[in-house]
């Protein structure tokens, strides 16, 4: 009885054992046969058998039978250790239909196609965002290689990330590719910022009427510039008569075109121009040359906004404030203020082609202060000229001329040096200057000597001078459009006087203008308007182009107006310091126009 006992207790204790290792390692499901084998999975499944693969097993290297290729084929062997996603991002273009990735490393990854569809690819603004995962990969470094392609029978790699070398950690990790290659952008972009100007809203601004050189670039999803599109081909388009492009593009400068627009714009006006570029781009492979900007998707073409910008500048006598507006539209745009810094006014002010500002107070101690567009930072000072009453810049920026009231002289300051020259004497209060249309001669107003001073830019002596009419006084000058002639407002007799440039003759005289103090040349209309100071009147004068002007109209002023300055708009500007105001009128209807709000308007500087 108890040997029987005995046996069957260890008989007992053997089946409890073994019952609780198998329980141990996998529960029993309605699929488990319960027959233990080698291979025997963690769920279950049945394993004396082949796994029977389903939706949810993970695609290996050799295809089993009845699985699915899926944008999560990772193309390597059975890991039946720990499983990490690596999940591959990157931005295609709508064209692109197949990515092709490999991956050198600890678990090689041979090149497997990947169509880029729903939901492996999301679309985003034109483009779209793919997503490639990974399994089974060992820990390591690796090098990504990936190759987007059309669809085409012959398929063309569009863009390429090549040699990417990436860690892929023992965890789950997002890895980002930045192909390159295919574009999707092209930008319109001045070679030189500082007379086109962005208008915020993708368009441009033009200062001044010079030709300004545009460059264009071609980028890829990324936002890099794509290398082969360094020298493209391009068409360009514009609307509006008022804008000249030239279209071929150097071999210097292989995607440059230059704008010119027009001496003058018509007001408040708006051109657009279009830029189609092609380019032959070797495939990232080593293959075919192809035109990326043929393949489906790619964007490389783009159209802007061209506006023109003109630039005023109005100074105060009693501050050192000066205040600029932009007044190419219907209704001058403030565009802030300079400090001429140490000042207690500002007398004079000019532009240069570019639009830097250039300001001086006119002081025994005058320097001129130079600030540069388009933000107007302070570039320097010229020092060592006194009482400047005038300031003119070279077409060229090469040198600056100014003028000193008392005693009268001229100075030629080269701007590569910003060292004066040595100063010409000559008469007595000199007020106002300009240059002649070769800038071969400086032509100015000589008060004291009763006469139009011309001054050899070249050999920085006198010409002979034009010789007004006793007691004319003159104050104001502008040179015609054709620059043949200029006009000076003489307030002794009451006349504007009409001078010759090429030989500084009198050619004619209009009288009975009520104490002209400013003169101003409107181009468009062929126009000279004048500022009758007692009579607050800004008159308008027919410029006949023989030497002669005829009145034309008058346009009353609640107040007495000084100097004057024209647009390109075929508008006439008059500053009033006694009603801190600059008046506008426009000459083809000769009617008043809007007002600008300056304390103690004196000086009026505009470009172009």
């Amino acid at each position: 009885m108890c040997r029987w006992s005995a046996s069957l207790a260890l008989l007992t204790s053997i089946l409890v054992a073994t019952s609780a290792l198998h329980c141990g390692s996998a529960a029993l499901d309605a699929s488990d046969e319960g027959d233990p084998g080698p291979g025997d999975n963690a769920d279950g499944a049945p394993d004396d058998v082949a796994p029977i693969p389903d939706a949810s097993d993970a695609p290996d290297d050799v295809e089993q039978s009845g699985d699915a290729a899926d944008a999560s084929d990772d193309g390597g062997p059975f890991d039946a250790g720990p499983s990490w996603s690596t999940t591959f991002t990157f931005v295609a273009s709508s064209g692109a239909k197949n990515a092709r990735l490999s991956l050198t490393g600890p678990t090689p990854l041979v090149k497997t196609g990947y169509p880029l569809s729903a939901p492996t690819c999301t679309p985003v603004d034109g483009a779209v965002t793919c997503s490639i995962v990974v399994k089974d990969r060992k820990p390591g470094s690796y090098v990504a290689n990936l190759d987007i392609e059309d669809d085409a029978a012959n398929p063309h790699v569009l863009a390429s990330s090549r040699e990417v070398p990436v860690v892929v950690p023992d965890e789950d990790v997002t890895i980002m590719l930045t192909p390159i290659g295919f574009p999707t952008n092209l930008a319109i972009a001045p070679s030189s910022p500082v007379n086109t100007l962005d208008d915020g809203n993708g368009g441009l601004r033009l200062v001044g009427p010079l030709a300004r050189d545009l460059e264009v670039t071609v980028f890829d999803a990324t936002g890099s510039i794509i290398p082969a599109a360094s020298a493209p081909t391009f068409t360009v388009a514009t609307a509006g008569t008022y804008l000249t492009t030239a279209g071929a593009p150097t071999s210097a400068n292989p995607s440059r075109f230059s704008l010119t627009p027009p001496s003058t714009w018509p007001r408040g006006s708006t051109g657009t121009l279009k830029v189609s570029a092609s380019f032959a781009g070797p495939r990232p492979d080593g293959g075919t040359v192809i035109d990326a900007c043929a393949t489906p998707g790619s964007i490389c073409s783009k159209q802007i906004s061209i506006r023109p910008r003109e630039l005023m500048a109005i100074t105060d006598v009693s501050s050192p404030v000066v205040d600029l507006y932009d007044i190419a539209g219907a209704t001058p745009m403030s565009l802030g203020s300079v400090t001429l810094a140490g000042a207690t006014r500002v007398w004079t002010a000019a532009f240069d082609v570019d639009g830097n500002l250039y300001l001086s107070d006119g002081d025994q101690s005058s320097v001129v202060a130079i600030y540069d567009a388009p933000n107007y930072t302070f570039r320097r000072s010229i020092s060592n000229l006194a009482y400047v009453s005038a300031a003119v810049v070279s077409p060229d920026k090469t040198n600056l001329y100014t003028l000193s009231n008392i005693p009268g002289r001229v100075v030629a300051t080269p701007l590569s040096t910003y060292v004066p020259g040595t100063p010409l004497s000559i008469g007595n209060q000199l007020t106002t200057a300009v240059l002649s249309l070769d800038a071969k001669t400086l032509l100015f107003t000589d008060l004291g000597s009763n006469a139009v001073q011309r001054y050899d830019t070249d050999t920085k002596t006198l010409r002979s001078a034009a010789a007004l009419p006793n007691g004319c006084a003159p104050t104001g000058l502008a040179r015609s459009a054709d620059g043949a002639y200029v006009f000076a407002a003489c307030g002794g007799n009451e006349t504007v006087q009409v001078v010759r440039v090429s030989d500084g003759v009198v050619t004619g005289s209009i009288p009975a203008l009520s104490d002209p103090y400013g003169v101003a040349y409107d181009a468009r209309n062929g126009v000279v308007c004048t500022a009758a100071q007692t009579t607050h009147r800004v008159v308008l004068l027919n410029d006949t182009h023989d030497g002669k002007v005829t009145a034309r109209a008058t346009v009353g002023l609640p107040a007495s107006v000084q100097l004057m300055a024209a647009d390109a708009n075929g508008v006439c500007y008059a500053a009033s310091q006694s009603s801190d105001t600059v008046y506008s009128v426009d000459v083809a209807t000769g009617t008043r126009g809007p007002t600008i709000v300056k304390n103690g308007a004196y000086y009026l500087a505009i470009l172009p």
